[in-house]
């Protein structure tokens, strides 16, 4: 009676945090299968407590990581994915505007049950040369180093975000021609 009370208390911890940047496990995580030589399906798939922007965050993260492991200088994403890169939260910081993030979970009822927040799409691993061309094609050291503090930094403890990525600013995603607008 004593384990089966643990266990509980365990799982039920467990299920109370966001999912963290791991392989798929009781919480979620990341999977990845290879379908060509150099064409990967990544799929990461969060719990009831973790943003969209952690999952994607995390997505992105693992398709920079596999790149470099199997020897390659970047990827193309070729799935249609919608990437958010908050170019006008970005431009309404520059203009002295400050907005509040905030997640607030809503519950739609579904025929299959409730969804958790998940990206899976498939990427093309590439070699150099190429020109890097966010949102679709990233250089994955580039990627991988602007993501790293979010993924392994410290992560948000405001209310319902506890242990997400936090709220941010994806310049990692913008076209050189919005770089070059926006002076970042």
């Amino acid at each position: 009676m004593k384990t089966i009370l643990i266990t509980l208390l365990v799982l039920a911890s467990l299920t109370a945090c966001s999912t963290p940047y791991q392989k798929n496990g009781m919480t979620g995580g990341f999977t990845e299968v290879q379908l060509k030589d150099d064409i990967w399906r990544i799929k990461f798939g969060g719990n009831g407590y973790t943003t969209y922007e952690t999952v994607q965050t995390y997505w992105l993260f693992r398709c920079s990581e596999l790149a470099i492991e199997k020897g390659y200088d970047g990827f193309e994403i070729l799935s249609n994915i919608p990437l958010a890169s908050n170019l006008k939260q970005y431009l309404a910081l520059q203009d002295g505007f400050h907005p509040v993030a905030s997640y607030v979970p809503i519950y739609i009822p579904m025929d299959s049950g409730t969804r958790f927040p998940a990206i899976e799409g498939d990427i093309r691993l590439i070699k150099k040369p190429f020109e890097s061309s966010p949102p679709k094609i990233f250089d994955a050291t580039n990627l991988k180093s602007a993501l790293e503090p979010l993924v392994k930094g410290d992560k948000c403890s405001v209310n319902q975000t506890a242990g997400n990525v936090c709220p941010h600013v994806h310049e990692y995603l913008f076209t050189k021609e919005q770089k070059e607008r926006i002076s970042i």
